[in-house]
């Protein structure tokens, strides 16, 4: 297929390479003196350096295209709270004496809120030089929330969630995520945007499932229409038949909160079929960067079209193909079932996600307990009605929210039947 077409899946590691190069270049005293390795080669600096915070950083890696614009923002942090000022090394730093570069004003980088800071509470003590100076990386000293008020590791400044903390000894005096910040705050924002030290709990596991037509995909060929798609040069036999064309969504699962969970397909159709070069393509993109548990299909139509009801369907992988409208949850529940008993992975229903772009394959997830969430919300197939989706799902709408979602004009009567009305006016676009 080629590297255009994993062009947005693959970018940000590029990026975020460079940003460890960067870090790598300001540890480098000892390699430069030593004239070891030449001023270009970064990855021989890199290892002369042997710099732990640097394998730190590679070790946990970040999910951002905009991580090595983060090497370049404010130093000063968004942190200074009156009754905690902060060490001298941080207090007399000013933004010229280390980053000559920098263009935005604190507020313009983290927002004119980010200097406020609300004292929730008694402040937990957290022991963040030890954390950094662990071989893995993170210690949970004491666990504190999201949000919650702590210290930053290496100084006597305290901070508020999505706050950088000064930098340290040990960042070389880079910017860095405040302790009880969200996981994904510090790119962009922070100079160094993996948190030294953590004192949040990881997230429980999660899944998500996407549909394949007009999810992962968008109308064959229709890139005028659709300039955020990508053209393959693979079949694809769904409404009609056509190229395979890859939604914004279908790129682009990385920079959603799934690459982080297990993920899946559940879908009604075959994805043109046993052994296709379109379901090579989908295990490429789903395994790129999210956690995909089997690369085996099954269901219905594992070997061919056979769609029909998957509560009696046989699932023994997380990629299902061939479940008719509105029986795709049951295909999911028994997922559920094969990833705790044969990967020993337990995960509630609350942690889990279904995205589709047919109204009907959203609400009957909700009988389960699951989320369920509508897709290509903005670009609908008016030539069958708006039912389904056309350039298909984008990243910006996969997005960690309970309930069950309905792209606006969508709703459900008592009846259960779902209607459309293209106009938008009606206020259920929530169920």
């Amino acid at each position: 297929l080629g590297t255009a077409i994993c062009l947005k899946a693959f970018a940000r590691d590029a990026m975020v390479r460079a940003l460890f190069a960067a870090a790598a270049l300001l540890r480098l005293s000892t390699a430069a003196s030593s004239e070891e390795c030449a001023a270009s080669d970064l990855g021989c600096l890199a290892a002369a350096t042997q710099d732990p915070a640097l394998e730190l950083l590679q070790r946990r890696g970040v999910r951002a295209a905009q991580a090595l614009a983060a090497a370049k923002q404010d130093p000063e942090g968004n942190v200074d709270e009156p009754d905690a000022p902060p060490p001298p090394e941080v207090e007399a730093r000013t933004r010229d004496d280390v980053d000559p570069y920098a263009q935005e004003s604190p507020e313009e980088v983290f927002g004119a809120e980010s200097r406020k800071s609300e004292n929730k509470g008694e402040p937990q003590t957290y022991a963040g030089e030890a954390a950094w100076r662990r071989e893995d990386g993170q210690e949970h000293t004491m666990a504190c929330s999201m949000g919650d008020h702590v210290q930053c590791p290496g100084s006597n400044v305290w901070c508020s969630g999505n706050q950088c903390c000064p930098g340290v000894e040990e960042t070389e005096f880079l910017s860095f995520p405040c302790p009880s910040s969200s996981p994904y705050f510090g790119v962009g924002a922070c100079q160094i945007p993996t948190k030294i030290a953590d004192c949040v709990p990881p997230p429980e596991p999660c899944l998500c499932t996407f549909d394949i037509d007009r999810t992962l995909t968008g109308v064959q060929g229709a890139t005028d229409q659709c300039p955020g798609n990508l053209l393959t040069d693979v079949n694809d036999t769904a409404y009609g038949g056509g190229i395979l064309t890859l939604s914004d969504l279908g790129q682009d699962i990385c920079g959603t909160f799934c690459s982080d969970c297990y993920v899946g397909i559940v879908t009604a159709g075959d994805a043109s079929g046993f052994m296709s070069q379109e379901r090579g393509v989908l295990i490429d993109q789903l395994g790129a960067c999210g956690k995909l548990p089997s690369q085996n299909w099954c269901g219905p139509s594992f070997l061919g079209e056979g769609r029909s009801n998957c509560s009696d369907a046989e699932v023994n992988s997380t990629l299902v193909v061939g479940c008719s409208d509105a029986t795709k949850q049951f295909a999911v529940n028994k997922m559920l079932d094969w990833l705790k008993t044969k990967r020993d992975i337990t995960i509630k229903a609350e942690r889990v996600w279904h995205f589709d772009d047919r109204a009907m394959n959203t609400k009957p997830f909700e009988d389960f307990g699951y989320n369920a969430r509508m897709v290509s919300c903005d670009s609908r197939d008016m030539f069958m009605g708006g039912r389904v989706g056309s350039c298909g799902g984008t990243a910006a709408e996969v997005v960690e929210e309970p309930g069950i979602y309905l792209c606006p004009g969508f709703y459900f009567d008592d009846n259960g039947e779902v209607h459309y009305n293209s106009t938008g006016e009606t206020d259920a676009t929530a169920a």
